[in-house]
């Protein structure tokens, strides 16, 4: 290190690695004895122990084509300035988060840039389900990888990337110990009352995709159960949307902010309907997870063909099928794109349940 108090540059890009870089915040200033200084992009909760962000992480926290690409230039320009801050701050160590998307073209040019810069990233891609290249990517950026889950080290390692396994933030913050009936008591749910804890997600994009979707399946549930109360944990770059849609909903809504209550809410409710990702491991509460997938919707004025990937969720060698999940995208006019599926005369698939053969089911 340059000195007795190193610089520990960190890049958070949405809630859930703002919660790991808090978390880290936390013990290397424990392990330093107070003598880490800290700089770099965060949240809410890096921010309530005295980082100040370069700029707000609601510019990074988006998912998908139909995000990115209106954002790209917005997107390019924070990598610029985060690159160029840390050239001038000149930190002893650079930590990323998660948040490939930005981060790795952050680490790309700085490599290129300083080649003495130790490079940590925190947070492996699932490179075990799809798209294993990006393994020897990051071997060509980064230092070492800090990985949350047991298994993923050896897929690392073999491309030659220094790669630990840290543990999953889920075990340390005590998700599965929250005091349900206190906060029962402090927000007036009754003891015998239904609860359900609701969890949209985190990025603009996905809360608007299954905001509307939640709100008539929380209809329907409020009708069969009454008194039903909906508790609903915010992260501060979707809070807006949340708020004003939640009062909307049939049923009483309580909206957490921040993190201080949310285990306890989660130990409060009875079920939980949830945007899959990193919530997953965090309640042990119930579960349905909700994903913003593909639906065939209006056609864009301007029709072009694009290509389209999403993650592989099974495949059958025997009988030479496979699926893919695809999130939406949207045109200017925030209309929902329209998939067009190639198909031969005996191709079978499957569009929201029913199965078809050919062309059977396409619209023209």
């Amino acid at each position: 290190m340059s000195s007795d108090r190193p610089l520990i540059y960190l890049i958070a890009g949405e809630p859930s690695g703002d919660a790991l870089g808090a978390n880290l915040m936390v013990a290397l200033t424990r392990r330093s004895r107070g003598a880490a200084r800290f700089a770099g992009i965060g949240g809410e909760q890096m921010a309530s122990l005295g980082l100040q962000s370069l700029f707000p992480i609601d510019d990074l926290a988006v998912i998908g084509v139909a995000e990115v690409l209106p954002r790209a230039a917005n997107i390019l320009r924070r990598v610029k300035e985060a690159v160029a801050d840390i050239q001038t701050r000149q930190p002893d160590i650079l930590v990323t988060i998660d948040s490939s998307g930005f981060n790795w073209r952050v680490a790309q040019r700085l490599r290129r840039a300083r080649a003495d810069l130790p490079i940590i990233h925190y947070v492996a891609p699932m490179v075990w389900a799809w798209r294993a290249g990006r393994a020897a990517r990051m071997a060509r950026w980064y230092d070492q990888l800090l990985t949350l889950l047991p298994f993923e080290p050896p897929y690392f390692t073999k491309v030659g990337l220094a790669t630990s396994y840290v543990g999953h933030p889920v075990v340390e913050t005590g998700a599965d110990k929250g005091d349900g009936a206190g906060f029962r008591r402090r927000h007036g749910i009754a003891p015998d009352a239904k609860a359900i804890a609701v969890l949209p997600g985190s990025r603009r994009g996905e809360v608007r995709t299954l905001l509307p979707i939640f709100g008539e399946a929380l209809a329907c549930l409020a009708a069969r159960y009454p008194g039903l109360v909906a508790v609903v944990p915010v992260p501060a770059t979707v809070e807006d949307p949340v708020t004003v849609t939640t009062q909307r909903w049939p049923l009483r809504s309580v909206i957490l902010r921040g993190p201080a209550e949310k285990y306890d809410g989660f130990a409060a409710c009875d079920v939980a309907l949830a945007a899959s990702g990193t919530v997953d491991l965090s309640t042990a509460t119930p579960t349905v997870y909700v994903r913003p997938f593909m639906t065939i919707g209006h056609l864009p004025a301007d029709t072009k063909l694009i290509r389209v990937r999403g993650p592989l969720a099974n495949s059958s060698v025997d009988v030479n099928t496979y699926t893919v999940y695809i999130r939406p995208f949207y045109d200017e006019a925030n209309n929902i794109g329209q998939l067009t599926l190639f198909s031969q005369p005996n191709t079978v698939y499957t569009l929201n349940g029913a199965t078809y053969v050919g062309n059977e089911g396409l619209s023209k």
